[in-house]
């Protein structure tokens, strides 16, 4: 969603926190009343501070509730002041404070709903609310005006305490502090927001399903992701026509892990588990979830099992009954449960990761859970499972291979010989086959458009039509002339808006980022520059040129298109993917004896080739090609560094051309059959793999392929150290460009990419400070790099580090000069400015420091402004630093932070 602030003028700068006024409680007597019956409840009171705690063991949401006597009281002018803190938090909890009346009527009724952003400090440090009735409070404290059912001058005798929880064995413990009436703070003014409605009015497809329902008729179910409500799309595979179908009033999420069983039951985890049945159209909730759902598989008595990030938990799920059961952890520290199988027996495997994988049998009856990979053969990545044709689950992890039953190991060193096709669907999946003849060639939501293949070879093509709550804007730039730019995440389109005339553009979409996006952009000149996760990359736009990916329409180099190529290729033993970073259709084996057999159509008889450009990696294995009676045998080994990288020279991948042929073919021949295998070379641990970069029969021999020009186009990639960056900046020379950020899956600890605009050149800082990454950064006046950290591991590593650092990194050395510690886990925005560093961390503190010595000369409170935002530090034309929290705009100096005024619209 696109907002606007109509109007800046400075509003009053009275503080929000409330001082004086008249005590209803002061910790000096326990006269609270528990009205709950919740296990473990109990009560008391320590140094004039309320502990109240208790255990929500029901299967559904829950309140611990207690009730305060007060002395009666008219609010008049007066707001209800309170300090409170959450100990032990869960994601959705939620607090309500009631004032009631003496017989049980509501005069004014307030709620905060705590997202998990709030971890950071709500264990350690009171939260300070202010509630005005008929306004709302501070801190995501909100009016329920439905509740209210007293008049406003009504006599308060009770204040009733409502804390919230979903079923959990994590303790409730919760504590309150001095409860008082004072006078209603001066707020600064609220200040109007206009909405211009969606940035990019489309949606991602996460997965898709070909199925046929109860009556044989064929359809396709599409995941697809958005800014608005959850929903699923059902497509007439004859008619064409779509239904959408919203998920029920609260469920949230995105959607990664899924299944459709047999009998038309598609399972999908979100925040709660739903089961919708494909042949009434209707949903079931059967549960909640636990984080994101990853995975599905389902047993042989048709139980269905959910993986879930990022606690590794699986949960069970009867869709006969609507139910669902929480087993538990399967790793006690992993955060990835990214694969499930099920063997003939019931037992359920699952593979795990990412910074030390893992292979887990779970006993169903029992509840036993039993590790399979031996803890010496654990590291960097996750283990894999697959069932069988033959009922047996094959796991493995590097050289690592076992044959499974009963969850016990039955045999070593053996691969899965033929993988059963279930409809389990991940992030990516897109199952193709209706099973009665019809194929899906295309099912794609950018293009609103449905490609199916009848039964009798011929093709329909429909439009996709559905309603978008526009996809999520991750990061914005003020570019040429003052027009704002601004990406989007899954997929990755980037726009503009013109202020003028409140017209929103979508420039397009880019299909190598595909469901990435630019962290962050920085302008510079008449270029702007992205930092994408999740290939690494560093990409430049110019303005004076047209936007264009020549992937948009086929990623491939040349020759066929990557989806028209899977879809008539008959594979054995073997299947086709299409990758979209690196943009390759990957072929992978499922068996020993395999074979693509793919039918490349020819232009003209005579003498012709077949050009194949092919992806060389050191874990990809041994391809054989046969074109007509041509074949080539190609050991497709990982070449050195130093002639490695296309791309990029830290790349360990590289693009090489074969032509097979000359190939006589004879008049009247309109297609040539290439066919392709692919084995596991032992003696380099590779995997059955091989990977296509353009492949086409022609009358002459290709040599080279000239590189794309896009716009925007890559300057370098760090796909390894920076894949999650969070930070831009461009040097004051102008010369250089630096990007910063977490690193890849299963690691710690994220490094700089840095790009030199006049020579091309690229340089990497690895790891800037042990067990930390920067997140965020501004060049001082001397031209080194000031630079805030975060201790997070994103993509599952393991938090090394206890708290962030502000350091100073020497711009032409690479070398740190100087750090210093801040509160929280992540210094969220810096800026440099007038001989200052200035810091605003997760802790809700801003910090100001001395560059020369990162001497602290400043701590500030910013915590009723909530949490700061990304680049939240913006310097204006008129020589002004100001601040931009949740809740609050702020004008900051060596004094600290001012408040501006009020957003009518909580920034997320």
């Amino acid at each position: 969603m696109l907002t606007s602030i109509k109007s800046l003028a400075i509003m009053s700068l009275a503080s929000l926190a409330a001082v004086g006024g008249d005590m209803l409680w002061d910790g000096s007597k326990d006269v609270f009343t528990l009205e709950s019956n919740l296990t473990g409840q109990s009560k008391k009171l320590v140094d004039g501070v309320l502990h109240t705690t208790a255990i929500n063991d029901t299967n559904r949401f829950e309140y611990l509730t207690f009730s305060l006597p007060v002395t009666p009281f008219k609010f008049g002018s007066r707001s209800l002041s309170m300090e409170f803190m959450d100990c032990t938090f869960v994601m959705g909890d939620s607090l309500y404070v009631k004032c009631m009346t003496k017989d049980g009527h509501i005069v004014s009724s307030f709620k905060a709903m705590y997202s998990p952003s709030m971890t950071t400090f709500l264990g350690d440090r009171f939260v300070k609310y202010v509630m005005t009735p008929g306004k709302g409070g501070n801190n995501g404290m909100e009016l329920c005006a439905d509740q209210v059912n007293a008049k406003l001058d009504s006599v308060v005798t009770r204040i009733l305490f409502q804390f919230g929880r979903e079923a959990s064995s994590i303790p409730m413990d919760i504590r309150l502090k001095n409860l008082m009436l004072v006078e209603t703070p001066v707020y600064p003014e609220v200040i109007a927001c206009e909405d211009y409605g969606v940035g990019i009015n489309s949606s991602e497809l996460r997965s898709s399903v070909a199925f046929t329902d109860a009556t044989g008729h064929p359809f396709v179910l599409g995941t697809p992701l958005d800014m608005g409500r959850p929903y699923l799309l059902i497509t007439d595979a004859i008619t064409g026509e779509t239904q959408q179908y919203y998920m029920p009033e609260g469920v949230k999420g995105a959607a990664f892990g899924s299944i459709l069983t047999d009998n038309g039951k598609y399972v999908i985890g979100m925040s709660d588990i739903l089961v919708f049945d494909v042949n009434t159209r209707e949903y079931t909730t059967v549960g909640k979830g636990d984080g994101d759902t990853l995975c599905a598989g389902i047993a042989p008595d048709c139980t269905v099992y959910l993986g879930s990030v990022p606690h590794s938990v699986l949960i069970a799920v009867d869709t006969t009954s609507g139910t669902s059961r929480n087993l538990g952890r399967m790793d006690d520290r992993e955060e990835y449960l990214n694969m499930i199988a099920v063997d003939k027996e019931g037992a359920v495997y699952c593979g795990i990761g990412t910074a030390k994988a893992n292979i887990v049998a779970y006993d169903p009856v029992s509840g036993k859970r039993t590790q399979l990979l031996p803890e010496h053969l654990r590291g960097l990545g996750s283990g894999s499972v697959v069932e069988g044709e033959d009922g047996f689950v094959y796991a493995s992890f590097g050289n690592f291979r076992i044959k499974c039953l009963g969850g016990k190991v039955v045999e070593e060193n053996v691969s899965c010989p033929k993988k059963r096709i279930r409809k389990t669907l991940k992030y990516g999946t897109h199952l193709k086959e209706f099973g009665n003849g019809m194929k899906v060639l295309e099912y794609d939501l950018t293009k609103r458009k449905m490609t199916v293949e009848r039964t009798d070879g011929g093709k329909n093509v429909f439009k996709i039509d559905y309603v978008s709550g526009g996809l999520d804007l991750t990061s914005m730039a003020l570019g040429a002339e003052g027009v704002p730019y601004f990406s989007s995440a899954h997929p990755n389109h980037l726009g503009r808006f013109e202020i003028s005339s409140g017209k929103i553009v979508d420039l397009g979409y880019n299909r190598i980022i595909d469901g990435g996006n630019f962290c962050n952009m920085v302008a510079y000149g008449d270029k702007l520059y992205g930092c994408e996760y999740a290939g690494g990359r560093l990409w430049e736009y110019s303005y004076d040129k047209p936007y264009s990916v020549v992937a948009n329409d086929a990623a491939i180099a040349f020759g066929p298109s990557y989806g028209e190529l899977a879809a008539k290729t008959k594979c054995r033993g073997a299947h086709f993917s299409v990758l979209t970073s690196p943009n390759v259709l990957l072929g992978s084996a499922d068996a020993d004896n395999n074979s693509l057999v793919m039918l490349l159509p020819v232009e003209k008889a005579g003498e012709n080739f077949v050009n194949i450009q092919y992806m060389r990696n050191e874990t990809y294995g041994t391809v054989t090609v046969n074109a007509g009676k041509l074949s080539r045998v190609d050991n497709v080994q990982a070449p050195d560094k130093s002639t490695s990288g296309v791309f990029d020279g830290e790349r360990l991948s590289d693009f090489q051309m074969v032509s097979l042929g000359p190939i006589h073919v004879p008049e009247g021949s309109k297609s040539l059959v290439v066919n392709f295998s692919v084995k596991a070379n032992k003696e380099r641990g590779s995997q059955p793999l091989f990977a296509l970069r353009g492949i086409e029969v022609s009358c002459s021999q290709r040599i080279s392929v000239k590189p794309m020009e896009n716009n925007p186009k890559i300057l370098g990639q760090w796909e390894d150290d920076v894949t999650r960056p969070r930070a831009i900046a461009v040097h004051p020379s102008g010369k250089e460009v630096v990007m910063g950020g977490f690193a890849g899956y299963g690691l710690t600890g994220g490094g700089l990419g840095i790009h030199n605009l006049e020579t091309g050149a690229n340089r990497l800082i690895k790891e800037v400070l042990p067990g930390e990454s920067c997140i965020s950064m501004d060049f001082m006046a001397d031209g080194n790099l000031a630079g805030g950290t975060s201790i997070y591991a994103p993509g599952g590593g393991h938090v090394l580090a206890k708290n962030p650092s502000v350091f100073v990194l020497d711009w032409e050395s690479g070398k740190i000069l100087r750090s210093a510690k801040t509160g929280g886990c992540n210094v969220i925005a810096l800026a440099y400015w007038r001989g200052r560093i200035y810091a605003a961390a997760d802790d809700r503190f801003m910090y100001i420091f001395a560059p020369s010595t990162l001497a602290l000369v400043g701590k500030h409170d910013i915590f009723d402004g909530g949490f700061p935002l990304r680049n939240s530090f913006q310097k204006t034309p008129d020589g002004r630093l100001l601040l931009l929290t949740q809740y609050m705009l702020y004008s900051v100096d060596e004094q600290g932070p001012k408040r501006l005024l009020i957003p009518d619209k909580v920034v997320s």
